[in-house]
């Protein structure tokens, strides 16, 4: 498996061959991970193919002995049996609400209040003079002496 080699003409005896790329050789990542810093090329190794799942065997139950049929047969109603408890328990879960996140109430009753406060400081940045407590109000005064003659 070496790669090709070709000799690079008028070049220094150190840089004296150069490696041919095969294009159809070069390996192509399994999948790519992005995270926020940074990028996870993942390529296939010989364990992802160990760790595949092995074929199921054909098993023909006419064919087996009396014991060997009883353990077959017992080992498949345990495996539809855990598969329909699993998708039962599932269902359930979902319909008695028990898949909902424990405080979800609190979350929305936070985001509620967030998005009040955001709007009362919107209607205040509009209402400078009202946000601070004052308010204006005319006031005369009359700096004239009262008479004795005048009544309260």
């Amino acid at each position: 498996m070496a790669d090709k080699v070709a000799p690079i003409p008028n070049a220094t005896p150190k840089l004296a061959f150069a490696v041919d790329v095969d294009p159809q050789r070069t390996r192509q990542p399994k999948r790519i991970l992005h995270f926020s810093d940074g990028i996870l090329e993942e390529y296939s190794s010989d364990e992802d193919e160990v760790a595949a799942a092995p074929e199921r065997l054909q098993v023909n139950p006419h064919t087996l002995s009396w014991a060997t049929w009883a353990v077959y047969f017992m080992t498949e109603v345990g495996k539809k049996s855990l598969a329909a408890a699993d998708f039962c328990g599932e269902k359930l879960a979902w319909l008695f609400g028990i898949t909902t996140p424990k405080y979800q109430y609190a979350i929305e009753e936070y985001r509620r209040r967030q998005k009040e406060l955001e709007e009362e400081l919107k209607q205040n940045k509009q209402r400078p003079e009202e946000t601070q407590g004052l308010s204006t109000i005319n006031v005369q005064v009359d700096n004239k002496p009262k008479d004795a003659s005048e009544k309260y």
